[in-house]
């Protein structure tokens, strides 16, 4: 692309920064219907989905998109504030309740935060291992008993 097309497109680095971040979630959503598709039958299959798109290659642009838009301007953030006002809208309306995917949806931010930022958590073995516990848990092969008080 030229630099005057390039420059018609993007007359900001906000026009281009906002781009970027409606891009990333136009990407993740339109591809929602096929991440579902290994977990038909699946108490939810949405939620289920949310637990093997992380963490991806996708996530990480999406991270480098954040990060500018945060420096630049947080009103970027808009188009990211309604793709989660939706993730949780669906959370609230899971068939494995609101508890369940909440604790799914919140513990898969808390990775997508964490990597985002650089911060550094578990080794990957133990990170593989927390994404598979998120993913019996969301596929309803695993499920959390209160313990009894004594």
């Amino acid at each position: 692309m030229s630099k005057g097309a390039f420059l018609y497109h993007f007359k900001t680095k906000r026009d281009l920064l906002l781009t970027m971040i409606d891009d990333q979630v136009s990407a993740f959503d339109g591809g929602q219907e096929e991440r579902e598709l290994p977990f038909v039958g699946d108490p939810d299959p949405w939620l289920s989905s949310q637990v093997s798109a992380m963490p991806d290659g996708g996530m990480q642009k999406m991270s480098a998109a954040l990060l500018a838009a945060v420096a630049e301007d947080p009103t970027l953030l808009e188009p990211v504030r309604g793709w989660y006002r939706r993730q949780y809208e669906n959370a609230s309306k899971s068939p494995r309740g609101t508890d369940i995917a909440g604790i799914v949806l919140f513990a898969l931010d808390g990775v997508f935060l964490a990597e985002m930022m650089g911060f550094p958590t578990f080794a990957a073995e133990d990170l593989s291992r927390l994404m598979h516990t998120l993913q019996a848990l969301a596929r309803g092969e695993l499920e959390l008993t209160p313990i009894d008080k004594r």
